[in-house]
């Protein structure tokens, strides 16, 4: 339950109030905070997703037309904001930039064993590719749970689904994989 306190900085906000943001943004801060932890980000990304967050919070406030709603749409302005943040900072795929035969040699105790090499290089290209065919709320669920390490309740929260969906999509997702990497 919102109070009347919070719904009259939200309005005022709305309004373009400058010191009505600063006070709704200060009693805000902690939530989003927290919000942003659940979703498993560290430290060095609070600050950043924290700022952005601040930023579209005040250049989009005028679109609540419910100031009732600030919760539920605050939630979700910062999981949007989370996600963006995710596809914005995932790391390059490791087999781009493959020029030359040389750099397809992995150097080890013995020797130069290129086929093991290529070997790897061909799973993650089929893995890759494999799930790149699949629906980007998928994809998005398969990037969270397996690179960002977060746990099913976490993406759950983080995307708006009961953990069970998450489950579900994860299960049919391995189910999926396996049967593209047996071909």
């Amino acid at each position: 339950m919102m109070t009347q306190t919070l719904i009259s900085l939200v309005i005022k906000t709305s309004a373009g109030d400058r010191e009505a943001f600063e006070q709704l943004l200060l009693s805000q801060t902690r939530n989003i905070i927290n919000t942003i932890r659940k979703m498993a980000f560290g430290p060095e990304d609070e600050d950043d997703i924290l700022q952005e967050i601040s930023l579209r919070l005040f250049q989009h406030i005028a679109s609540l037309r419910e100031p009732e709603a600030f919760y539920s749409w605050l939630h979700k302005l910062i999981v949007n904001e989370c996600l963006r943040h995710l596809e914005e900072n995932k790391p390059p795929d490791s087999g781009e930039g493959l020029t030359t035969a040389d750099d397809l040699f992995v150097e080890t105790d013995i020797d130069f064993i290129p086929q093991a090499y290529m070997e790897k290089l061909e799973l993650y290209t089929e893995l890759t590719s494999a799930i790149k065919s699949m629906p980007k709320s998928i994809q998005k669920v398969i990037q969270l749970h397996y690179c960002n390490g977060m746990r099913h309740r976490d993406i759950a929260v983080l995307m708006g689904v009961t953990e069970g969906a998450v489950s579900v999509t994860l299960f049919r997702a391995r189910n999926r994989l396996r049967k593209k990497l047996r071909r």
